[in-house]
């Protein structure tokens, strides 16, 4: 996957933001029939993937299980095969003098995995312990690890120090038994296609909600954008990417850009989509609670805000009102009702998708 492809799907794991960014009372006050005109939001049509449960997928899904408990074993004896782990040292050179990041020791690679470029692992097959390799490669036209390097010609001194094969546990009623909670291999296929089939409902929801709210925003007309909701939720989207890559890299927005390969000019761009977006639903959302005369009695509030607060990412309603009011907290359950209305009455054409849909 592409730098790029991976910070947009992280981008949009997104939507549902945990509070961070107090909320200024003016968004409040919006009235949201002054900016969007309603389509037809009764009713409406949707098509939404739905990932089957098949017993292949549940093989596989097994498989991967299998081998995440798999052991390492070295060989000796015999010549490097496609599938092993070679323990190697490498030198690069280009035009008979070293570069720079091309040059290593100790390094465990798996044959035929694709870590290294075209021609460095098929060129090791068949190469013993203890002997060095000469390569010469040539590196892909596009290579952004070292865009001076991309389409040149090298050589690669590489010496294999050892060989290793990866030994994968069968699926048997001992190995479920003594790697699982489950007693037979039965009990543990159910457990797994139980988990996938929750997934993929999961999913299913999710996809649904997201085809309803573009289809609502897709019928609606917008007369204009309050610049008090683009804001916050510009601002909101930032102050979360920055908590986020702080907490789980240990690095700052601007460093976790520059390892994307994205500038600031590029990132506020989708900063600025993702507030159109958020904007134009709750103007939608808040303009059909409207309509409807959706109203949160105080003990649907009660009933609603475990679920609230856990979504949110906040342990109590005391740590909630560090980020927003309760009066605020009440129009986003009232929102969110008003959604759950299209949706309880949108007709939802079901698109069934195989397990090769699943990686």
């Amino acid at each position: 996957m592409k730098k790029r492809s991976l910070f947009m799907l992280i981008c949009f794991s997104l939507m549902a933001l945990a509070a961070g960014c107090k909320r200024e009372d003016s968004a409040d006050k919006i009235k949201a029939s002054d900016y969007v005109t309603l389509g037809e939001y009764k009713g409406i049509e949707v098509t939404v993937d739905r990932i089957k449960i098949t017993d292949s997928l549940v093989d596989r899904m097994i498989q991967r299980q299998l081998e995440s408990n798999a052991t390492v074993e070295e060989v000796t004896g015999r010549a490097v095969m496609d599938g092993d782990i070679v323990n190697i040292d490498f030198e690069g050179f280009k035009d008979g003098v070293a570069f720079d990041g091309g040059s290593a020791k100790g390094v465990d690679l798996k044959i035929g995995s694709g870590q290294f470029i075209p021609g460095f692992e098929e060129g090791l097959i068949g190469a013993n312990i203890g002997d060095t390799v000469t390569l010469d490669l040539t590196f892909p036209e596009v290579y952004q690890n070292n865009p001076d390097l991309a389409g040149q010609a090298v050589v690669f001194k590489v010496t294999v120090n050892s060989i290793s094969v990866s030994k994968v546990p069968e699926l048997t009623e001992e190995y479920v038994k003594e790697n699982t909670e489950y007693d037979s291999v039965q009990a543990y296929r159910d457990a797994i296609r139980q988990q996938l089939q929750e997934i993929s409902d999961d999913n299913f929801e999710n996809e649904r909600m997201n085809a309803v709210l573009n289809k609502l925003i897709e019928i609606s007309t917008f007369s204009a954008i309050p610049q008090s909701l683009l804001d916050y939720h510009a601002d909101s989207y930032r102050k979360f990417m920055e908590q986020q890559v702080q907490m789980n890299l240990g690095v700052s927005l601007d460093d976790y850009l520059a390892y994307m390969d994205m500038t600031r000019e590029e990132f506020e761009q989708v900063v600025s989509r993702f507030a159109e977006d958020q904007a134009k639903a709750e103007l939608v959302e808040r303009a059909i609670a409207d309509a409807e005369k959706i109203k949160i009695t105080e003990d649907e509030y009660k009933e609603l805000l475990p679920k609230y607060l856990t979504d949110r990412g906040v342990s109590s309603e005391e740590s909630l009102r560090k980020h927003e009011t309760k009066e605020q907290t009440i129009e986003n359950m009232r929102m969110t009702k008003a959604l759950d209305f299209v949706i309880n009455n949108a007709v939802v054409k079901e698109n069934i998708l195989d397990d090769t849909a699943v990686n």
